[in-house]
């Protein structure tokens, strides 16, 4: 199942197994998610690098744009 109908899902659980499930369930999307702004912190900084005229290509040199 994708992040964005894991988000959506309007399951509640039906007994008390089932909840333990769902908030374990829950548990790994928040560790996904924590996952995927650590990823875009870093896409982030390599574009702020980039524009400023700091980025360093493959092999150590300098880019010129």
């Amino acid at each position: 199942m994708n992040l964005q109908a894991r988000l959506m899902s309007e399951d509640y659980g039906k007994h008390l197994m089932s909840v333990e499930d769902l908030l374990q369930k829950h548990s790994l999307l928040e560790a996904d998610i924590h996952v995927l702004g650590e990823r875009v912190k870093t896409v982030n900084t390599s574009a702020m690098k980039f524009v400023d005229g700091d980025a360093v290509e493959a092999g150590g040199r300098k880019s010129h744009f």
